[in-house]
């Protein structure tokens, strides 16, 4: 019985540091300054799910992309970097913002497309 309630605690603190981390991550860079989004585009911004339901996060966490379609696939260019948006990433649904939006998280290292709603779709 200890030894459940120690790893209970040791989970609930897991989750807490990573709840934590997420959120110093879900910081506004500014990104969206230029675009003088109104109360209802930003509010859009917490709408948009990913493929398990899951919230995409907020504006803070979205990024203006410019985007390609090659091909069935989707590509965005962020930071100098071409990246291609895994089907299960591709949000197809009304963008009330006008510009293409991604949302990235690291794995393996590496930065990849978590969702990504096209400015129009095809």
């Amino acid at each position: 019985m200890m030894a459940m309630r120690f790893n209970l605690i040791k989970a609930l603190a897991a989750g807490a540091m990573l709840l934590s981390a997420f959120a110093a991550y879900a910081e506004d860079k500014g990104q969206w300054n230029a675009y003088s989004l109104s109360q209802k585009q930003k509010a859009w911004f917490k709408t948009v799910l990913d493929s398990s339901g899951i919230s995409c996060c907020a504006a803070a966490d979205g990024y203006p992309v410019v985007y390609e379609l090659r091909g069935n696939n989707y590509w965005v260019l962020f930071q100098g970097e071409w990246m291609e948006v895994p089907d299960h990433a591709v949000r197809r649904q009304e963008n009330p913002v006008g510009e293409a939006v991604a949302w990235f998280w690291f794995v393996n290292g590496g930065r990849a497309v978590k969702c990504f709603v096209p400015a129009t779709l095809y």
